[in-house]
């Protein structure tokens, strides 16, 4: 079987033809709750679902690429990483505030582009349209009532980003375009919203202000300073497991 974090689609897609489990052995004990190079000794993650495993997968856990989940999903087989158990229905081992575990990604930019009035629909379609014009990948974004939010993954190049901000500008009479680099996003995968604030108050008290935040059921985004992601996570975790 394959080992390590690589990316193991094609593998998982011939498994998923003929097995009842497909088996997955690292060189790490399972998926921790927390990256263990910045945690001293992070829980370990007992049981996970499938689409809980890709949040963390595209949040920036390393043990399997985002896109080599989808063959055992969507044939319904159970996945083991060492340790750690992946199905639809196995229960998340939580700890006692409910949080499963973290993920981060970093670094990354915040695009927002906010109107004098109310944001039309097609607006969302053709903010996307200019960033893939300038190659800028966006993988979070949400329409609210003062205008849109994107979050940019790291690859683009930072003129790439202030050529696709201004290109906005000139696009959008009227709107302001604000453009914030060297951030990261800290994922808390949990199963209910009720210890979403004292996590954000806990890493707003370690002196890592919280620059934007977005609820994604099972879990929550909080943007940080790229600098201050370490203190954060600490802080987080810290309250989760405390």
């Amino acid at each position: 079987f394959p080992r390590g974090g690589s990316d193991i689609t094609g593998s998982l897609a011939a498994a998923a033809l003929h097995a009842d489990v497909y088996e997955n052995w690292t060189d790490v004990p399972g998926i921790l709750a927390a990256d263990p190079k910045i945690v001293k000794r992070p829980a370990p993650i007992e049981t996970l679902s499938y689409p809980e495993l890709q949040l963390l997968s595209a949040a920036g856990t390393q043990v399997l690429h985002e896109s080599a989940v989808a063959p055992v999903r969507e044939r319904q087989i159970p996945l083991h990483i060492r340790s750690t158990r992946i199905g639809f229905d196995a229960p998340a081992s939580l700890s006692a505030s409910g949080v499963i575990g973290f993920a981060g990604r970093r670094p990354v930019s915040m695009l927002r582009v906010i109107f004098p009035e109310n944001t039309e629909e097609t607006a969302l379609w053709e903010v996307r349209a200019c960033l893939n014009e300038h190659r800028v990948e966006t993988f979070h974004s949400a329409c609210g009532v003062e205008g849109l939010c994107l979050l940019l993954s790291s690859g683009a190049e930072a003129d790439a980003l202030h050529a696709a901000a201004e290109q906005l500008r000139e696009h959008f009479s009227g709107a302001q375009v604000k453009l914030r680099e060297n951030l990261a996003v800290l994922l808390a995968l949990c199963r209910s919203t009720k210890d979403i604030p004292k996590l954000s108050a806990a890493i707003e008290a370690s002196g890592a202000p919280v620059h934007h935040l977005v609820q994604t059921p099972p879990g929550a985004m909080f943007c940080v300073n790229d600098s201050q992601y370490e203190q954060a996570l600490r802080a987080a975790y810290g309250a989760a497991f405390a």
